[in-house]
C-alpha cells in the first residue's frame, strides 16, 4: 500500500482537487478511500524497529487525521449530500462524525462495517447444527451498530481470491443454498446501516467475480438463479417503501430487540422504527429444520406478513396476553418474514 506525503500542502491540494473534480463534473454520488488504517497508522503492516512513534509514544499519524478532516469538510462543504465512504477496518473513535467534535473525528459519511460482514460470513458457512455455537455473528453487531454511520458491505472483496460468492459461502448444496441466502439477505436490509450488493450478487452466481471477464448473465437463464434476482429486486423496492428500514438508521431508538439469544433455534426477531413511531417485526430463521410459534409480543391491533423469503407467507396465528397479545409464527427452514400493522400481505418468489 503506497502512501501519500499528506503533510505537504501541494500534495493535500492535488488530493483534495481531484476529489472536487470527481464529484463535480463527472456526477459520481461519492467516493470511497481505501485501507485507511493504513494512514492513520504509523506501525500499520510495520515491524518493530521500521516506524517511528510520536514524542507522546503514541502511534497514529497527525498528518493523515488533518488530511482526512480537510478532505471531508472541504467535499461535504460545497457539496453535502456526497457520500463520503472509508475503508476502515479498526476502532477508530469518530471515523463517521463531524470534524467539529473532537480531535480524532474523521468527518466520513459511512464506514464499511467489515466486522458484521466477516462474522455473517462464517455464520453462513457453519453446519445448521452448530450454529448454536455461534450465535453472536448474529447479535453482537448491534452492540457497537450506533457507534458509527455503517454500511454493510457484500463488496468486490468478499467475492474474489478464493473467498466464494455469497451463495457459495452458505453452507450445504442445492436449493439449501438459496434459501439461506435469502434469509442473510433479508437480515442485511432489516439490520440498522446502509446496504451494498456488489455486482451480479443478485442473481446468485456460483463463479467469483473476475474484473477481467463480464457476468455470466446465463445464469439467468436457470429458474433458481432468476428467481433469486427477482427476489432481490422485490427486497430492494420493500427496502425504499419501507421508512423503519432506513429513517433512523443511526439512532438507538430506530431498532430493539425482541429475541437476540435464541441460539438454539438459530433465530432472530426484532422491531424496526420510524420517526412517527410507526414499526416493522422481523423474525428470521438460520434452522435447517421449521421453527414453529415464533412469539412476536404486540400490544394491539392487526398484523399482516407483508414480506417474506419464499413464495407463501409462513401461518400466521394470534394469542391473547394480559397486556395484549402474541403474533405466532411458524418459520420454514431458512425462512424469514417481515410484518406490519394494517397492511396487505406481500409475498415473493
Amino acid at each position: 500500500t503506497r502512501f501519500f506525503d499528506v503533510g505537504r500542502e501541494e500534495v493535500q491540494s492535488f488530493l483534495v482537487s481531484s476529489a472536487l473534480y470527481w464529484l463535480r463534473e463527472f456526477h459520481a454520488d461519492g467516493l470511497r478511500v481505501d485501507a485507511v488504517a493504513s494512514m492513520l497508522y504509523l506501525d500499520f503492516d510495520k515491524l518493530p524497529g521500521e516506524w517511528n512513534p510520536n514524542p507522546d509514544g503514541s502511534n497514529f499519524s497527525k498528518e493523515a487525521i488533518a488530511f482526512f478532516r480537510k478532505l471531508n469538510g472541504s467535499v461535504l462543504a460545497e457539496i453535502p449530500d456526497a457520500l463520503m465512504i472509508a475503508e476502515e477496518s479498526t476502532d477508530w473513535p469518530g471515523v463517521t462524525r463531524p470534524v467539529s467534535g473532537s480531535e480524532t473525528a474523521l468527518g466520513f459519511s459511512l464506514k464499511w462495517n467489515m466486522g458484521f460482514a466477516n462474522d455473517l460470513y462464517r455464520y453462513l458457512g457453519t453446519d445448521p447444527v452448530f450454529r448454536r455455537y455461534h450465535h453472536t455473528a448474529l447479535n453482537f453487531p448491534i452492540l457497537y451498530a450506533f457507534r458509527e454511520n455503517y454500511i454493510l458491505p457484500v463488496s468486490h472483496d468478499e467475492v474474489v481470491h478464493g473467498k466464494l460468492t455469497l451463495l457459495d459461502k452458505c453452507h450445504g448444496a442445492g436449493e439449501d443454498k438459496f434459501l439461506q441466502m435469502r434469509a442473510a439477505l433479508l437480515l442485511l436490509m432489516t439490520y440498522p446501516g446502509k446496504k451494498m450488493l456488489f455486482m451480479g450478487t443478485e442473481y446468485a452466481p456460483y463463479r467469483e467475480w473476475d474484473h477481467a471477464n463480464e457476468l455470466e448473465w446465463f445464469m439467468t437463464d436457470y429458474p433458481l438463479h432468476s428467481a433469486m434476482r427477482e427476489y432481490v429486486a422485490a427486497l430492494n423496492r420493500f427496502y425504499l417503501e419501507q421508512s423503519p428500514l432506513w429513517e433512523l438508521d443511526f439512532e438507538e431508538e430506530g431498532f430493539s430487540w425482541i429475541m437476540a439469544d435464541e441460539a438454539e433455534r438459530n433465530l432472530v426477531a426484532y422491531r424496526r422504527r420510524d420517526l412517527s413511531g410507526e414499526e416493522l417485526l422481523v423474525a428470521i430463521s438460520f434452522s435447517g429444520g421449521e421453527n414453529r410459534g415464533v412469539a412476536l409480543p404486540v400490544e394491539d391491533g392487526e398484523w399482516d406478513v407483508v414480506f417474506t423469503t419464499g413464495a407463501e407467507a409462513p401461518t400466521l396465528r394470534r394469542r391473547a396476553r394480559e397486556d395484549g397479545a402474541d403474533l405466532l409464527l411458524d418459520l420454514p427452514r431458512f425462512g424469514g418474514a417481515v410484518l406490519k400493522k394494517k397492511r396487505d400481505a406481500l409475498t415473493v418468489g
